[in-house]
């Protein structure tokens, strides 16, 4: 018997760790794109230093050495405003991590308001839900060159690196880097009630 019990709370244990590794993707190949799938597999020409600071999302992109551009992005006229670039939020929707884009960025415009991505200005509408934004939350974000649905105008194919953030801790994971290490997961099995269970057998 305490062999048993033993071995189901090694199983339980390695399941748990199991799980936390799938936590988030550590690219986009496993990234479901509700529209303009084809920015996945567009040269990573930019940087991305990514910050949420009260009801602004910061998303400081710069073209490296990767980039066709020799400064910024080039510019393009979309529904009368000069545009250079889309920001994407990636969420995890019914177990799914899917993608899209929820706002065009001006040339040299590098934050966007909070509340944009939370209230769903994801098109086509998928994402239009309230995301509180609760600690422990996790959203990937990106930029690429102009692509937005509705559109169809594009003045570069290339794209950031994908950045994940974490609500309550800030950018934990960015493309290109090592995943970091899983927090274990709770078996699910109190200390108090296996010690219970074995004093129990130990008495028979």
């Amino acid at each position: 018997m305490k062999k048993l019990l033993k071995t189901l709370t090694l199983l339980t244990f390695s399941v748990a760790t199991l799980n936390a590794n799938a936590g988030f993707p550590d690219d986009l190949s496993d990234v479901v794109f509700i529209e303009s799938p084809q920015v996945r597999d567009w040269t990573v020409g930019a940087d991305l230093n990514l910050a949420i600071s009260g009801p602004s999302v910061i998303l400081d992109h710069r073209p490296n050495e990767n980039s066709r551009a020799t400064g910024r992005w080039p510019s393009i006229t979309i529904f009368n405003t000069v545009v250079n670039a889309n920001a994407w939020g990636v969420v995890r929707q019914n177990g799914v991590w899917m993608a899209g884009t929820w706002e065009y960025l001006r040339t040299g415009q590098t934050i966007k308001t909070l509340s944009a991505f939370r209230f769903g200005h994801f098109r086509p509408p998928v994402f239009s839900v309230d995301r509180s934004f609760n600690t422990g939350d996790v959203y990937g974000f990106f930029v690429s060159g102009t692509i937005r649905a509705g559109s169809g105008l594009n003045n570069i194919a290339e794209r950031s690196k994908f950045v994940v953030y974490e609500v309550g801790k800030g950018v934990i994971f960015t493309e290109g880097d090592t995943q970091p290490e899983p927090e274990p997961e709770a078996s699910g099995v109190s200390s108090s009630v296996i010690d219970l269970l074995l004093d129990d057998d130990s008495a028979n």
